[in-house]
């Protein structure tokens, strides 16, 4: 793209429409790393890319109309069910320091209603049409990818499993696949602790679980937490 310095060019797309990441790497490279990225996006009081300027909102509902972002979800699986449609639904496996910075900004009990409300309306939906919940996976609690440790901030070594805080590698994203479509590959070993299948029952104890983990976590990382907690 003329006039536009290279590290801001979009990147290209292959034929199934995904981004490639090609010279990724080396980006991150001369950037410092993504020990220095995730520090200096995570510990420096923006709060990106939890909450975002002008108003640093978080909410579910629009006061004036009473519509909340749970509705085009129930939309779509409401749909699902009626049009016999094999869908898989997970959440995404962002690293351990976002969940870290949901709880120094108080959200920590907002992501665990938010959590139980996409539980609860998927086995509502079920009922309603008579058939079983569609499988549900939650992967951004602490496990072996999420929290993978990140570089010194003088390191511009490149993670395992993650470019950044909140893009994850291809081999992560296979990992995913794996467990929600049952797949084994040899040579690519899947985790037990990665993936858990949410259900009314097991909720509740999940989030416990995660919180357990994520206190451990951050004990074990008091280096690159205490910049997002104090900032």
């Amino acid at each position: 793209v003329e006039g536009v310095r290279p590290r801001e060019r979009v990147h290209g797309l292959d034929g199934a429409g995904l981004r490639l990441f090609s010279d990724e790497d080396e980006t991150m490279r001369q950037r410092g790393g993504p020990g220095k990225l995730i520090r200096t996006r995570l510990g420096g009081g923006g709060w990106g890319p939890t909450l975002t300027l002008p108003r640093l909102m978080y909410c579910f509902t629009e006061a004036d109309t009473g519509m909340t972002t749970f509705d085009p979800f129930r939309f779509m699986i409401r749909r699902a069910y009626a049009e016999d449609t094999d869908m898989r639904l997970f959440i995404t496996p962002l690293h351990a320091v976002n969940l870290t910075l949901m709880q120094a900004l108080g959200l920590g009990e907002r992501y665990a209603f938010w959590l139980k409300e996409l539980v609860r309306i998927n086995e509502e939906e079920a009922a309603r049409a008579g058939r079983k919940p569609l499988p549900l996976w939650d992967f951004s609690g602490v496990n072996t990818i999420t929290g993978e440790p990140v570089p010194k901030s003088t390191d511009p070594a490149p993670m395992q499993w993650y470019w950044e805080y909140s893009h994850y590698r291809k081999v992560t994203g296979d990992l995913v696949l794996d467990r929600i479509f049952d797949y084994r590959k040899s040579g690519r070993p899947l985790p037990a602790d990665f993936g858990v299948r949410l259900t009314g029952a097991n909720i509740d104890a999940h989030l416990a679980r995660t919180r357990t983990d994520l206190r451990a976590w951050a004990s074990a990382n008091s280096e690159l937490v205490s910049p997002i907690v104090e900032a």
